[in-house]
């Protein structure tokens, strides 16, 4: 039997010892359940309730996954059915800030949607944070929302914005 690697956080947190693979258990509610068993089931549920092809499945169960690896480690007193809109947006926001393209990081919104959509099929969790969250994916340029929009210029040939104009209307330049 090979022997798995280890992460850097053996010593600090033993329970988060394995470096590849999902964290054994999760909070839902009042109860633990076995993660295993609970993404296993949402892949039977993309496959046969979505209609999502083996490979979608796969790749949404990843980050599924992820998102679950990143809650057990910042969150770790909060159940699956008490995750806010603004812990889904954390999430999102280190995945920003680890680097990921925001095609990739849309993607594994809609797959934290569709994991919670899962839950309420399931009658385990009675809102989806996630469906809160908008990926703000501008298209054709491949960068996200927080991109200095390009202003166009007025009749008086100064630059406009309307949009940072009426949020910033009334601040002194």
């Amino acid at each position: 039997m090979a022997t798995r690697k280890l992460n850097r956080q053996d010593q600090i947190a033993p329970e988060l010892a394995l470096a590849q693979g999902p964290l054994p258990m999760s909070r839902l509610g009042g109860e633990i359940v076995d993660e295993a068993m609970l993404l296993d089931g949402y892949d039977a549920h993309l496959q046969l309730l979505e209609n999502r092809p083996k490979t979608t499945a796969g790749t949404y169960r990843s980050h599924v996954n992820g998102f679950l690896r990143y809650l057990a480690i910042n969150y770790p007193s909060v159940a699956l059915c008490e995750v806010t809109k603004l812990q889904v947006r954390a999430w999102f926001l280190h995945e920003a800030n680890r680097g990921i393209a925001p095609v990739t990081r849309s993607t594994k919104l809609f797959a934290v949607r569709s994991f919670y959509r899962f839950l309420i099929a399931e009658d385990l969790s009675e809102e989806n944070p996630a469906s809160l969250v908008t990926p703000r994916v501008l298209s054709g340029r491949g960068s996200s929302s927080t991109a200095t929009p390009r202003p166009t210029s007025s009749s008086s040939g100064r630059p406009h914005n309307p949009v940072s104009v009426g949020r910033w209307a009334g601040c002194s330049s």
